[in-house]
């Protein structure tokens, strides 16, 4: 499924007193790697609006790294959904 494909991203932020959901749309490229996939993308929020350009790395081993502007973090997606375009 290597190429350009359509994006939609839930991201979900548990907290004691609250939980945050949002979710993205948009298209990218999806490129195998050595160890997994990589996955560039411009995504729009579908609560504000607001676009975002995103990186994520999709190891064989289920670890998952993003990489929005500047900042890179480890963590898991609750939810992506890509398809061809």
């Amino acid at each position: 499924m290597e190429g350009n494909v359509k994006v939609h991203v839930e991201s979900r932020t548990r907290l004691p007193d609250m939980e945050d959901v949002l979710h993205f749309r948009g298209s990218g490229t999806l490129e195998r790697t050595p160890s997994g996939w990589q996955l560039r993308y411009q995504a729009r929020s579908d609560e504000d609006g607001s676009l975002m350009t995103s990186e994520l790395w999709l190891e064989d081993c289920g670890c998952v790294t993003l990489r929005s502007g500047n900042s890179y973090r480890m963590r898991r997606v609750c939810w992506i959904s890509l398809w061809k375009r």
